[in-house]
């Protein structure tokens, strides 16, 4: 008001009080906050409250003014009956208290905060468990940790305003919670805005500050100053005009916290705010509110609730959850009677299925282990061109494949063809779809979200085999056809999805002509996989996937054979048939190569049931230990290695031991994590040295057998054996793994394959290690399973 007498505009970035929207009193005042009554944070508390369903709770104040002004407009709003978007209701204030203040220090009196909570009615049928608490944080904190340190009803949940939401205790943090609590606070905060200009912001601060996370009300402060200076600015060139007024009128867009308007009085024009929730790992953003009722958008499966934990699939009532009656002697001795012998039973049928269920846990464990996973739903042998020819070959197999014969017919394409494909969308919260970027929404404003290539792939799969009809399983979620809807399966929380079917041009080769026993992918070799190494698949076949092609191809390794023997005959009796090396340039595989995904499926237990048996342990496909954290487990990662570490001075030790020092320089040691590669690499010396283990004649859960193994391991796994090519090779290995397509092409002295050399200096040659432009040579280190072996024939 002194600054008023002055005519001086005055803009504040946190002040809420309501008195503060009398312009007769405070005609020269803006703030870039709404009050804390209906048009402000109180009105965007009751649609929070509602969005949960609730309609009944208690308020404790503490003895200051904001406390006691913040829950009268609380209360003005709340109480009574109500009819809007969430319904029919009537609000209730169960219980109400305030809490001494000291007034010589301005602090919270301890033993008013004890006297108080253990006056709160502790009857279920009489009281809420939602208990508001409008005060500053220097109230809060000793309020929450005094309540914490009596025990007091723990499965209550703590509401609050901005003046604490969000905020640590005084002093820094909240070092009196265990590590990892989840009180379960929530409440407002102002919005967390994510737009450019903040980011940008946030980004600067945090270069020049090392600030992580903006003080509560800091985006509204830079905000006030920036606004304050230009209405000043434009003010002094525009005649008959003040400060206060030209501030009054802007719009500003580039706000930090958000896009900036002022009512007629002052205030900030329709406020959002951040509903925060207190969980294991600190403040988590989990939806916004704003004043009106119907209008918060919470993600309730990302909330921690007081007692009650995270995850919970329902929010809990308002109410606290009433006793049990107590039973009578009679049913309490009966009921150990009961329990004893259902026990038994239980015991009797565990005894009969512990095999099994140990088989099913095992497998369920493998599922999760393996990335990137796919049976084979039927035989697959790939179609490749001779351009401006036809190529006919004959199969003849035997066992359960079934096949007499098979005619290929094929030819290139001259104009793109166009080949039918479908989008799956899920439909994202209102509120949230902002988040996205824009290419991932369906354009019909609705909120629909594109799911990733991979996954789209999986569900259209799955649609496509099962005809519109069932479910399918896409970890953690499982979608169900017949409703159209996606389940989380922890906590049963559910979004709708939907199909959208169109064509699109796909410059590709076409199958003009198949024998019908044999499946054929209902989408086209892409051209680019022309010279590519394809996979002939079996029925039951497992493969892992380490690389995709747009929507509908995948680059995998075998993990199973359904049909070793079968599959190796193919690709044998294919390339002898036609007399050459490979088709057109490309590899036919039985172990590695290309394949569309629209032949497979994801796996079932009984698709797992054979690779679990060769692998045994499912930790065995753990990461290795030396290894950093993988983001997304389809993603390469190269890691260079510190000269100064153990791994690096091991590796170069034993890359140097054949080498001349005077003559090599090591310019740098990169860790290579491809999840998918190791997995597979680990499957198969699995299975190498189980081998070992059915030769001694021991059984695979043997203590002799885990010895065999072990000593299995000694005699066949190499580390390291190098290998060496032309720097664009390598990087194709790292991604996709050795094989025949990539190797071979310096001599094939002892056989078609991939060559590796026991000593650094023989592979360093320039022959194999071919140098790039600037004369660096390339070179890896491998870990490499030998198994048997056997002097090899030339070219063979």
């Amino acid at each position: 008001r002194l600054t008023g007498v002055e005519e001086v505009a005055q803009v504040s970035p946190s002040a809420t009080s309501g008195k503060l929207s009398d312009k007769d009193r405070y005609p020269f005042f803006s703030r870039l906050v709404a009050p804390h009554d209906e048009t402000g944070e109180a009105g965007a508390m009751v649609a929070l409250l509602r969005a949960f369903g609730w309609d009944r709770i208690t308020i404790l104040t503490a003895d200051t003014q904001f406390s006691k002004d913040w829950a009268t407009d609380l209360r003005k709003i709340w109480t009574g009956p109500h009819n809007d978007e969430t319904g029919s209701w009537t609000g209730e204030v169960i219980y109400s208290d305030t809490i001494r203040v000291d007034a010589v220090t301005g602090t919270i009196d301890q033993e008013s905060i004890e006297q108080t909570l253990a006056n709160i009615p502790t009857d279920p049928r009489s009281n809420s468990r939602v208990i508001v608490l409008p005060v500053h944080n220097t109230d809060a904190f000793p309020i929450l940790k005094t309540a914490r340190e009596m025990s007091f009803q723990p499965e209550t949940i703590w509401v609050g305003p901005s003046a604490w939401i969000g905020r640590d205790d005084v002093g820094g943090e909240l070092d009196w919670l265990p590590p990892y609590a989840s009180p379960g606070w929530i409440g407002l905060a102002p919005l967390r805005n994510d737009n450019e200009y903040a980011e940008a912001f946030k980004k600067k601060v945090e270069d020049e500050l090392e600030w992580t996370d903006l003080p509560t009300y800091a985006a509204e402060m830079v905000d006030s100053i920036v606004l304050l200076a230009k209405a000043i600015d434009i003010a002094r060139t525009s005649p008959g005009k003040d400060a206060t007024t030209v501030l009054r009128d802007m719009v500003y867009e580039r706000g930090i916290s958000g896009r900036v308007e002022f009512t007629a009085s002052g205030d900030r024009k329709d406020p959002q705010y951040s509903v925060l929730n207190y969980g294991p790992n600190g403040w988590k953003e989990v939806g916004v509110a704003s004043p009106k009722v119907g209008s918060a958008s919470i993600q309730e499966e990302d909330i921690c609730w007081a007692s009650l934990g995270c995850s919970v699939q329902e929010v809990p009532s308002d109410k606290y959850p009433v006793p049990k009656q107590k039973l009578p002697v009679w049913v309490l001795v009966l009921i150990p009677i009961i329990c004893l012998a259902l026990l038994a039973l239980a015991f009797k049928y565990w005894r009969s299925h512990r095999g099994k269920d140990k088989i099913r846990r095992e497998l369920a464990t493998l599922q999760k282990s393996v990335v990137g996973m796919r049976a084979a739903a039927t035989m697959y042998i790939p179609t490749s061109i001779l351009e401006n020819d036809n190529m006919r070959m004959k199969i003849d197999t035997s066992g359960n494949s079934k096949v007499s014969s098979l005619v290929l017919s094929c030819s290139l394409k001259a104009d793109s063809s166009l080949v039918s494909k479908a989008q799956w969308y899920w439909k994202e919260t209102s509120g949230f779809v902002d988040r996205h970027d824009p290419s991932q929404v369906l354009g019909d404003g609705e909120g629909w979200i594109k799911y990733d290539e991979f996954s789209n792939n999986t569900i259209e799969a799955a649609y496509m085999q099962q005809q519109g009809k069932g479910t399918v399983s896409l970890d953690p979620y499982v979608i169900d056809f017949d409703t159209n809807l996606q389940t989380k399966q922890s906590t049963g929380f559910q979004r709708e999805v939907k199909r959208v079917a169109g064509n699109t041009k796909d410059d590709s080769l076409s199958m003009t002509d198949t024998d019908p026993s044999i499946s054929q992918s209902s989408t086209s070799l892409p051209r680019d996989l022309c010279k590519e190494p394809q996979i002939v698949l079996l029925a039951g076949d497992v493969v892992q996937i380490s690389k995709h092609y747009k929507d509908s191809w995948a680059f995998g390794t075998k993990l199973f054979h359904a049909d070793e023997i079968a599959a190796r005959e193919l690709v044998e009796i294919t390339m002898k048939d036609n007399d050459v090396e490979s088709i057109d340039g490309t590899n036919l595989c039985a172990d590695a190569g290309w394949f569309p995904l629209d032949i497979t499926r994801v796996p079932t237990p009984e698709d797992l049931a054979g690779l679990q048996k060769n692998v045994g342990d499912a930790g065995e496909l753990n990461d290795p230990n030396n290894w950093e954290d993988i983001v997304d487990s389809e993603v390469v990662q190269r890691h260079s290695l510190n000269s100064s570490s153990q791994e690096y001075q091991r590796i170069s030790s034993a890359f140097l031991n054949s080498l001349n020092d005077g003559q090599v320089k090591i310019l740098q040691i990169e860790r290579i994590q491809n999840r998918a590669l190791w997995q597979s690499y680990v499957v198969k010396r699995q299975t190498i040295c189980n081998r070992e283990t059915k030769l001694k004649g021991e059984k695979a859960d043997s203590k002799d057998a885990s010895i065999i193994r072990q000593r299995a391991l000694q005699r066949f796994e190499r580390c390291w054996l190098y290998h060496a090519s032309k720097k664009e090779d390598i990087n194709k290995i790292i991604q996709q793994g050795f094989n025949r397509s990539f190797c071979g092409k310096n001599a094939t002295m002892y056989g078609k394959g991939v060559y590796f050399a026991r000593d650094s200096s023989y592979s360093a040659s320039r022959v194999y290690s071919v140098p790039d432009k600037k004369g660096n040579q390339y070179m890896m280190a491998c870990r490499v399973v030998v198994g048997e072996y056997c002097r090899g024939k030339k070219d063979a």
